[in-house]
């Protein structure tokens, strides 16, 4: 590529920054009920980060003064609810564990009192028929309930579609973006987007609880398409480039814009 104005280059990437994000949805985080008890459900495939999101988003609650409590039917991976509990004790909250949708619902109506129930779900494929009935069954059981699901940010394009499609069984109401800062192509991303109306809550870039979360807005999920897309797909042509439409954006975001 030959080399161009910065300002044409940044003129350009706003244009294709806009034109993405029109075709995104996102709503924001979890707001707290009119009145009564919301429940929050996280699903998603293993290793997306349910556990720490959950705490992520119960701690930004409890910083407001509000009563939350801990639900988990987590009970296959390996000390998944010794992590759920240690970030319970930490927050001083009541960690209740589940083995069945009918103790789900019980353990639910056992925190009436409480304004949030977050509700942590075992990890599972979506390629296995029966994990997905029991992720529904479980769903089934917290309703009515907010439903979250978690796609990994490092996860390729074709099993993003698979996920966002067998997980729907369980009517997904937001999604949550996980793992951003393990992954500098989100390219894959904008067949998700592209396909799905259900919007986006949260992106998450890191491990630091309750530090690495952030609403989700259209222009942050389609910048970082853009750069992903841009950088990915051109890296090798682009190497000797000065300017270039990846090159600036990464001097335009890399120092001091947060918002991917």
């Amino acid at each position: 590529l030959d080399l161009v104005e910065p300002e044409r280059v940044f003129a350009e990437e706003r244009l294709l920054v806009d034109s993405i994000a029109k075709s995104i949805r996102a709503e924001g985080g979890v707001r707290l009920p009119e009145d009564g008890q919301k429940v929050v459900v996280l699903i998603g495939p293993t290793g997306v980060g349910k556990t720490t999101t959950l705490a992520k988003i119960a701690a930004g609650f409890l910083q407001q003064g509000r009563r939350v409590a801990f639900v988990t039917a987590d009970t296959y991976r390996l000390a998944a609810v010794d992590q759920l509990q240690k970030y319970a004790d930490i927050m001083g909250l009541c960690l209740e564990t589940v083995y069945s949708p009918e103790e789900m619902a019980r353990a639910i109506g056992r925190h009436s009192d409480k304004e949030m129930v977050f509700v942590d779900t075992a990890g599972r494929s979506q390629r296995d028929p029966g994990q997905m009935e029991e992720v529904q069954a479980f769903v089934a059981a917290c309703q009515p309930a907010e439903v979250h699901l978690l796609l990994s940010a490092t996860t390729k394009r074709e099993d993003l579609e698979e996920i966002l499609e067998r997980f729907s069984i369980c009517a997904i109401d937001r999604l949550i973006l996980t793992k951003v800062d393990e992954s500098t192509c989100f390219g894959p991303l904008y067949s998700v987007v592209r396909k799905s109306p259900i919007p986006f809550s949260y992106i998450t870039t890191g491990q630091n609880v309750p530090e690495d979360i952030e609403e989700a807005t259209s222009e942050k999920i389609a910048k970082l398409i853009c750069r992903g897309t841009l950088g990915c797909a051109t890296d090798d042509a682009l190497s000797s480039t000065e300017f270039t439409l990846s090159g600036v954006e990464g001097l335009r975001t890399g120092v001091g814009d947060q918002d991917a």
